[in-house]
């Protein structure tokens, strides 16, 4: 234990949540300490991540790049604009008019991106019927989610070649100018490819609800899925107990900003500092592995709008390894990187096995 503890004190502050012992250091900081590096305080509480959560001393901050913008704002003009249609980066009433038309949206075309989920999965899964090896996020997950979710957000006829699942990594502060740079043409390409009569209110909107949906579900998804392979390699995919909840999250870390001086979790949070909340802490408080917790999408009037869909979009995925009679052993797992704020798979390559 103390190996792996040390482990974990040499690790930056902004990786916490990819170590692999992240569960020592969830079981033994019960309450908020402060992280010289992120100049922050931290937290891996559960109880006191849903009292800041729920609290009014504590609000969003708004992800604005002004002080980048006054030197390059040509070349992230879109980045900007598409940050204000994140319900995350607002308070307030502008938080619940935004949150209103995208759960008006999401509603409306949950059951077309279902389907075209449930048969793009369909057709993916047979590739481990009849293999001996795949990689079940770029084979499998992450074309069905890709299908599923540019249906949700109201996009058709979206050039194969542009990849939008690192759209809401403009929400990470350490992300290197060249990569927003990269952002912004990919936002401008998928701007171009809408019809030239929608406006461009409805499609930064629309792009947002992609770039909201696109990290947040494919890597919560393909994280549920490789945390249940790995501690059932022994066993087919027919004879895992499959959770019936979503096991794991691809969003670790939120965070919120205190608005005015409180005490909270035994210490004294002054106005303006801001606090990191490691919400996949909560399955880590009774058991060596992470079991589902509803904190997994946050609580309070910020509650994930994607919760609903992405529970039934669990259930399918669930149902369809359920009935796999195949042993998948995990090859290996690459995380995406540079990213200080998701979990996200990038590959997952398994060999297939009777």
């Amino acid at each position: 234990m103390f190996k792996a503890r040390l482990m974990i004190d040499k690790c930056s502050d902004y990786l916490l949540h990819k170590n692999k012992d992240k569960n020592i250091l969830y079981k033994n900081n019960k309450n908020l300490w402060w992280s010289p590096e992120l100049n922050r305080w931290m937290c891996s509480n559960p109880d006191t991540i849903r009292l800041i959560l729920n609290d009014a001393n504590y609000a969003v901050h708004d992800y604005k790049i002004d002080t980048i913008l006054q030197r390059f704002n040509f070349e992230l003009q879109h980045v900007s604009r598409l940050v204000d249609y994140f319900p995350i980066a607002k308070n307030g009433d502008a938080h619940k008019a935004i949150r209103k038309r995208s759960a008006v949206e999401i509603l409306k075309n949950s059951d077309a991106a279902l389907e075209t989920f449930t048969t793009v999965l369909d057709s993916r899964m047979q590739l481990l019927s009849v293999h001996q090896s795949a990689d079940i996020v770029k084979d499998i997950l992450r074309p069905s989610l890709t299908a599923c979710l540019l249906v949700l957000s109201g996009i058709n006829n979206l050039a194969p070649h542009i990849s939008f699942d690192s759209l809401s990594q403009i929400l990470d502060e350490t992300l290197s100018l060249n990569k927003r740079i990269q952002i912004n043409k990919i936002i401008a390409e998928i701007l171009n490819s809408f019809p030239e009569n929608m406006n461009d209110d409805d499609k930064y909107f629309r792009i947002s609800l992609l770039a909201l949906g696109a990290d947040s579900l494919i890597g919560t998804i393909t994280e549920s899925v490789a945390y249940i392979l790995s501690k059932n390699q022994d066993k087919s995919c027919s004879n895992i107990a499959w959770d019936s909840e979503i096991p794991s999250t691809g969003v670790p870390v939120i965070e919120r900003i205190s608005i005015r001086d409180n005490t909270m979790g035994g210490v004294n949070v002054l106005s303006g500092q801001r606090v990191r909340l490691y919400l996949d802490s909560a399955g880590y408080q009774q058991s060596e592995f992470p079991s589902y917790a509803q904190i997994y999408f946050a609580t309070g009037v910020h509650t994930c709008l994607g919760m609903p869909i992405g529970r039934k979009i669990w259930d399918i995925v669930k149902s369809r390894f359920e009935k796999l009679e195949k042993k998948l052993i995990i090859n290996t797992m690459e995380y995406r990187t540079p990213d200080n704020v998701f979990n996200i798979y990038e590959s997952i390559k398994v060999d297939i096995y009777d």
